[in-house]
């Protein structure tokens, strides 16, 4: 690397939207390490601030993004043992001086926030790395020949100018979920830290290409059996949700700068809100979107929670034209192929946002924790159906189906059953014969919602090694079903695979594209450890979802939002696509490009595609998987083979 600096500098400048208010560089000659970042000054805007920061030891340097919210506390018990001359009040610094004082394993598990951190110990020639315990900041790492590398974006690591080898089994688990779950990245030699975890690279006696051992301070898996294993006399009442909640959004509205809310309308944007709302001493600013089609449309709802909580509030309507010009810069938003299509409304909400404020409060991790998810009772409903019918009984009709599939599925093209039936599985019998036969085979539970989480659950992929193969991250998420029972099994396989992988990632870029930190209070260490604590029915109560919550929400809000079905934050794909996208669609999902990528069997894509625009709305996607992936390659892949970024 001939000039190390100059590289830092770029890899800074590939991610400057995530911290446009400052920037430093700091190089070691000695150790040959380098730190770059890139600041978003929410807490002490002053120079005092400025990352890297080096500890008042000097043995401790850090490059830090998110927030600690406890940073408080832990600057008056580090006051209490050293005698620190503060140069300021960010929760860098106390962060920073924290590890310098208890050593950083022990510090780290003592963070209460959203981060991602890397510190080097000078005198040790350790360097360590860190991500919060949900996961929230993204942190990727590994080796390019001989340099090893670590940002919070792909788009950094690839300023180094190594080439980059697409990992086949990851584009499979993209195929499969829509997004490439933690540890893997959509490179073979990268991957991403997974959430609660640290790992450190010895200086001093690492190899080249040496493999980063990771170690779990925090697990959700661990908070499940806690709580599973909690006598009834010791579990909270739900009524005390009330204080917990409050006291986490107060913790996220400590900012040296504007400070608004998301408000979708739906339970837990209104919630926090509200209690945002009765912490701040003025008029809070919350920000909706809505959209012309009434099925997907609850600014109506969010502007009925403005009113009644009094915020200031903007609202924007958006055009197919708006969410249509957002699509070309989704893969340099993203970096990798993912696919949450409310990845596009995401973004319009921050941007209209970032116009007023620089921090926003969400709603994010309501559904993991409270049990808000509708998959989780049908899954329950269908599992439980299942187990009625004998395991052999269910395998010969398995079989049955496979052979049957083209005459139903004929049946079904000429016809138009699936399309006039409500029920979703029978509708994927009636067009997908071979995806209900999978479902009907389901030997264990975990399979079932597996199969029920899937986009693509029969890949499209061209053939790879098995030995390639990842393991499957539903497969063993640590947890016994029969031990814990298939509610919390879904809600704590959702807050370790789903949440981080594809939630947090999607408000993650979208909204610091714009320059704008989300705060997800119900994300709250806190806040988690009580949920799990909770008695089931005060989260799953039959098809009654997120009990506790709505209970909550009858004190704080209008009737009219609490009592109506839950709508999601989507956009009118299957629309869009037969519509203003159809061209866009057919070229990029085109004989010619998937040929040249040489990744998805063409066959399979085509025929999807075929069946989206017959009318099968359920195909969308399916399609819309293959079409992030198929323009993730083009603006990357094709672009960098042709020397452009």
């Amino acid at each position: 690397m001939a000039d190390p600096v100059a590289v830092l500098g770029e890899m800074g400048n590939r991610i400057a939207h995530r911290g446009p208010d400052d920037r430093g560089e700091w190089w070691s000659s000695a150790l040959k390490v380098g730190l770059s970042h890139r600041r978003l000054s929410i807490l002490d805007v002053t120079q005092a601030g400025h990352q890297p920061m080096v500890s008042w030891c000097g043995n401790w340097v850090i490059a830090f993004n998110g927030e600690v919210y406890n940073f408080e506390q832990l600057r008056s018990e580090v006051s209490a043992r050293v005698q620190v001359p503060w140069r300021g009040h960010s929760d860098t610094e106390v962060i920073l001086e924290c590890i310098a004082d208890e050593g950083f394993e022990r510090a780290i598990a003592r963070f209460s926030g959203m981060f991602s951190l890397v510190a080097l110990d000078i005198r040790n020639r350790h360097l360590w790395l860190a991500t919060d315990h949900a996961g929230k900041k993204p942190l990727y790492f590994g080796w390019l020949g001989k340099h090893f590398v670590f940002a919070s974006e792909l788009k950094a690591i690839r300023a180094v100018g190594t080439p980059l080898d697409i990992d086949r089994a990851s584009v499979a688990l993209f195929m499969r979920y829509g997004y490439i779950p933690a540890p893997h990245t959509i490179y073979r030699t990268i991957r991403k830290m997974t959430q609660g975890s640290c790992a450190h690279l010895d200086l001093s006696c690492c190899s080249i290409g040496q493999p980063l051992q990771t170690t779990a301070y925090w697990s959700i898996v661990d908070v499940a059996k806690r709580g599973s294993t909690m006598p009834g006399s010791e579990r909270p009442s739900p009524t005390v949700i009330e204080g917990v909640l409050e006291a986490a959004v107060r913790r996220r509205l400590v900012a040296d700068v504007p400070v608004g809310a998301f408000l979708s309308g739906g339970i837990d944007s209104s919630v926090v809100s509200a209690l945002m709302a009765r912490n701040s001493t003025g008029r809070i600013s919350t920000f909706s979107i809505g959209f012309k089609d009434r099925k997907l449309d609850e600014s109506k709802y969010a502007s009925s929670v403005a009113a009644h909580l009094g915020t200031d509030h903007t609202s924007c309507m958006v055009s197919d034209s708006e969410m249509v010009n957002v699509i070309p810069n989704l893969p340099w938003m993203y970096d990798e192929p993912f696919a949450d299509s409310s990845q596009i409304p995401t973004y319009l909400v921050s941007r209209l946002a970032h116009s007023r404020v620089k921090v926003a409060l969400s709603g994010d991790g309501g559904d993991e924790l409270f049990g808000g998810y509708t998959r989780y009772s049908e899954a329950i409903r269908v599992w439980h159906g299942l187990q009625k019918v004998p395991y052999p009984a269910r395998r010969l009709a398995t079989l049955l189906l496979k052979q049957v599939s083209p005459a139903i599925a004929a049946a079904d093209s000429g016809l138009g059953l699936s399309r006039r039936l409500s029920h979703r599985f029978i509708k994927a019998a009636l067009h997908s014969p071979d995806g209900i036969s999978e479902l009907v085979s389901c030997r264990a539970f975990q399979d079932l919602y597996r199969r029920m989480m899937s986009s693509w659950s029969t890949s499209p992929l061209l053939q790879i090694p098995s030995e390639s193969v990842h393991q499957d991250p539903l497969s063993d998420i640590g947890l016994n079903v029969e031990e814990v029972g298939l509610e919390s099994w879904m809600m704590a396989a959702d807050f370790q695979t789903y949440l981080p992988g594809d939630i947090l990632v999607k408000v993650d870029r979208a909204s610091m594209v714009e320059s704008l930190e989300v705060r997800c209070p119900l994300l709250d260490q806190e806040i988690v450890s009580f949920a799990w604590s909770l008695d089931m029915k005060h989260r799953i109560n039959g098809r009654k979802l997120k009990v506790a919550l709505h209970d909550l929400a009858r004190k704080l809000l209008p009737r009219e939002v609490i009592d109506r079905p839950k709508m999601g934050f989507g956009v009118p794909l299957a629309r869009l696509l037969r519509g203003p996208l159809r061209e866009w669609m057919l070229d990029s999902l085109s004989r010619a490009r998937i040929a040249d990528a040489g990744l998805l069997d063409a066959n399979k894509v085509t025929s999807c595609v075929a069946h989206l625009l017959s009318g099968r709305d359920e195909e969308q996607s399916r399609v819309w998987t293959a079409l992030m992936l198929s323009e993730w390659y083009r603006a990357t892949v094709t672009n960098e083979r042709h020397g452009s970024r």
